[in-house]
């Protein structure tokens, strides 16, 4: 009889044993996902690693805490009671850190904010008159407008450094140039007009497109005005006579605001034996015996030269060694300019030792005056400064 009431306490005690270690399980696992709900209503983009490995290990665990409660609670022996409460310890240890967030989602990273775009007030005259320009398309960034009867047209686009302006139409010679485009701004660009000027003597003038059409020059000139060294000796030390160094100084002073239209002047004239050869600011006049022709010089160069013949009797007017014709042709590829095939930059011999810059080549050469240095055919401004190679032209 003591035997059979042994096995049914023995019984009630698996019974009882069974259900508090089930209640504690089902308790826990419901402590442990409820203290994660958030991980699961969260969007998978926005999930640490640690969420993920947490989500995954937990149901392994829960499992194994599950089986060695089983096992705990059946078994007669108690081999699985310390692994039983290892996996409780590590379970609850878990789970409460979950309830005190380090487990939680970090909070999502919030977006990139994007830079709102500028608006660039684009107003388009013609170089020269300064008349306004209706009908330019014009071109930033993808983003396209033409211009209003005012000339004037908004274009949007990506804020940044600079980009290039692209102005096209039947009205101008299409027109490039690179503007500032960090923040909303206007600006004024200016356009070569259709027929305001002849294009063609213009690139022989300022493109040498006489001599090389095939391989037209980006524009050269000078960007300062420039100071004169005059040279008295020529290379084999003979002097200069006095009315031909004068001639040399009145018609330079006189003809580079005609060559600049305007813009430049003679900063200063000195005279010596020396050379001004390479020193930026600086254009040296020097002689020679040798030189063929009446003289040649470097094309919109500062620090150049230009180079007179001293000896031949077909360059000379009135008593001066060089006539006025000659000097000015000279200063004109001096600040910038080439050979035409007509007026006073053709080349070659002139019945008119006073000849004066033509109307056309006044007009050509304020056009280059109005451009940056670098310029390229048909009218494209460079994207930053440029220096360019020296070259020479008798």
């Amino acid at each position: 009889m003591r035997a059979h009431v042994h096995a049914f306490i023995v019984k009630i005690g698996k019974v009882a044993r069974f259900a508090f270690f089930s209640a504690m399980f089902v308790a826990l696992i419901a402590l442990s996902f409820g203290a994660d709900w958030s991980l699961w209503s969260t969007p998978f983009a926005q999930l640490t690693m640690g969420d993920l490995t947490w989500i995954m290990l937990k149901p392994v665990l829960i499992l194994a805490i599950g089986y060695g409660w089983l096992l705990w609670a059946f078994a007669e022996k108690k081999t699985y009671e310390p692994w039983a409460a290892l996996a409780v310890l590590i379970l609850v240890v878990m789970s409460f850190s979950g309830c005190s967030g380090s487990s939680s989602p970090s909070a999502p990273t919030p977006p990139v904010p994007q830079p709102q775009p500028i608006t660039l007030t684009v107003h388009v005259t013609s170089t020269g008159s300064g008349s306004p320009l209706a009908g330019v398309a014009g071109e930033l960034g993808g983003a396209t407008a033409v211009t209003n009867g005012d000339g004037g047209l908004q274009l949007q686009t990506a804020p940044g450094a600079t980009q290039r302006l692209n102005l096209t139409g039947s009205g101008i010679v299409p027109r490039s140039v690179m503007v500032a485009v960090g923040a909303t701004r206007e600006v004024s660009v200016d356009a070569i007009a259709a027929g305001s000027v002849d294009l063609l003597f213009y690139r022989q003038l300022v493109r040498n497109g006489f001599e090389q059409p095939a391989n037209l020059q980006p524009l050269r000139r000078w960007t300062r005005n420039p100071s004169v060294y005059i040279r008295t000796v020529d290379e084999a030390g003979h002097q200069l006579d006095a009315p031909t160094l004068a001639t040399v100084e009145q018609t330079i002073r006189a003809t580079v605001p005609i060559w600049t239209n305007g813009q430049f002047r003679v900063e200063a004239v000195e005279r010596g034996t020396e050379t001004r050869e390479g020193t930026d600011g600086w254009l040296t006049v020097k002689w020679s015996t040798t030189v063929a022709g009446c003289g040649q010089a470097q094309v919109g160069q500062e620090g150049g030269f230009i180079e007179f013949q001293s000896q031949t009797r077909s360059c000379r007017f009135g008593t001066s060694t060089v006539a006025p014709t000659v000097i000015r042709h000279e200063l004109g590829h001096a600040m910038g300019f080439w050979h035409t095939d007509a007026d006073l930059m053709k080349g070659g011999n002139w019945t008119n030792g006073n000849l004066e810059p033509s109307a056309r080549e006044r007009a050509a050469a304020a056009i280059a005056y109005a451009r940056p240095v670098g310029n390229a055919d048909p009218d494209q401004d460079p994207a930053s400064v440029v220096t360019l190679a020296p070259m020479r032209v008798q």
